[in-house]
């Protein structure tokens, strides 16, 4: 399977590399157009105290660009899990060919402070949600929180700009119909509102606030409301991430009182740069689901090796306070 990966990942690098005029990860312009097309790629390992599982499991096809000066356009079509083989309870092979619309979007930007989105996009709320792919993050898993607190994707309409000179960068949104695609959501909603507002202290910090409101798709009597808080600290070779996150249920059904449901979890990273291309991770994070009544803490310590702004490999291992969750991860990523 390692053969498959690295394999894969040679020839779709030295189809691109060989155009002139390519870099790797900033896309391939389409002749006569202003468009461009490019790529992502994720091959992943995940070892566990009871199995373990080795994947291809992103596969992405982007296509984007400024069809005016104020118009401009992003469709991402992503076949995630495309392949995975798992070993230990229950061995199995599995195979996704079918590429789903994980973004698609269409934006007109009046100016810096005016920008009008409208179409399937991340869901503004803190800062891990912005980095929608392995190659974007510092580890390959995604804390608890980013998965489980409020829909990673909004289809729907947004406003979203920056002002005050940049201090203040606010974004609106409201979603009223269907999910555009609603494979690979990890929650789905409807009637979903919300909002986020980030300030700049300083080049190195960077505070945010969201919050919002949605309808299970699946049962219009339950409506959930999140409040999410974050903080980016960057300074040279150091970054620091951290956001808290609670949601609670207004209503679920007769057997739940309004209120009963809730969800709450935090983190906070730190990325630090050892050497050139080369960035150590530690990540602490805890969570609670009143409901399931899943909680505990994770600790994470990894390493990401970037040879090229364009491609990752990633190592970590993940302390769970359930212990049979401890987990040790690799990843390559690359983007085109």
């Amino acid at each position: 399977m390692g053969k498959l990966f690295a394999s894969l990942v040679i020839f779709v690098c030295s189809l691109f590399a060989s155009e002139e005029n390519y870099t790797l990860g900033q896309g391939y312009d389409i002749k006569n157009t202003p468009m461009k097309i490019g790529g992502y790629i994720s091959a992943e390992s995940y070892k566990e105290k009871a199995s373990s599982s080795y994947s291809m499991e992103d596969i992405a096809l982007l296509v984007y660009g400024d069809l005016t000066p104020r118009i401009s356009v992003m469709l991402e079509l992503e076949a995630a899990g495309f392949y995975n083989r798992s070993y230990g309870i229950g061995n199995s092979e599995s195979f996704n060919p079918d590429f789903a619309v994980e973004r698609g979007y269409v934006d007109y930007m009046v100016n810096d402070s005016i920008n009008l989105r409208v179409g399937k996009f991340n869901t503004p709320a803190g800062f891990w949600n912005a980095m929608p792919i392995n190659i974007l993050r510092q580890t390959t898993s995604n804390p608890w929180l980013a998965m489980n607190i409020f829909p990673r994707f909004t289809t729907g309409t947004m406003l979203n700009g920056l002002i005050d000179d940049d201090t203040y960068e606010y974004a609106v949104f409201i979603q009223k119909t269907p999910d555009l695609d609603k494979r690979y959501k990890n929650i789905d909603a409807s009637d979903f509102v919300g909002g986020e507002l980030k300030r700049s202290f300083s080049e190195h910090l960077v505070i945010g606030i969201a919050g919002g409101e949605f309808k299970n798709a699946g049962d219009s009597n339950e409506i959930c409301r999140y409040f999410n808080l974050s903080g980016r600290y960057r300074n040279g070779g150091l970054e620091i991430l951290s956001e808290w996150a609670k949601s609670f249920d207004l209503y679920r059904d007769a057997a739940f009182p309004i209120g009963n449901g809730h969800k709450d979890a935090s983190y906070i990273q730190a990325a630090y740069r050892i050497v050139d291309k080369n960035y150590a991770i530690f990540r602490n994070e805890f969570y609670h689901d009143s409901q399931t009544k899943d909680k505990g803490t994770i600790n994470t310590i990894g390493w990401n090796y970037k040879p090229r702004p364009a491609i990752s490999l990633k190592a970590e291992y993940q302390f769970n306070s359930n212990t049979d969750r401890n987990s040790a991860i690799m990843s390559l990523s690359v983007l085109f």
